[in-house]
């Protein structure tokens, strides 16, 4: 669901969208060592037009608390955002 608002919301802003997949072999890339397996959890978009950047995406489930919206991200899928950015750092 958030994909699709994201999507949607993004065109009408006439932004440019890439589908980034989510495969095992696109994610190779991203290991810092052959040998030892470190979990990540890659964008689900790029965004190519917004001036000078490339921005990575990634749609998270939100729903209602206390009147507002909010996003539900569980604590392993935060350590697998953080190993992303350590990984892109290194890259």
């Amino acid at each position: 669901m958030a994909q699709k608002i994201f999507k949607e919301q993004a065109k009408n802003e006439d932004l440019i969208v890439e589908d980034l997949s989510q495969d095992a072999e696109s994610f190779k890339q991203f290991l810092l060592n052959k040998q030892k397996y470190i979990p990540i959890k890659r964008g689900d978009f790029l965004i190519r037009n917004f001036g000078n950047l490339e921005i990575e995406v990634k749609c998270l489930n939100f729903y209602e608390s206390t009147g507002k919206m909010v996003f539900n991200i569980k604590c392993d899928n935060f350590e697998r955002h953080s190993n992303m950015q350590d990984s892109l750092k290194h890259q």
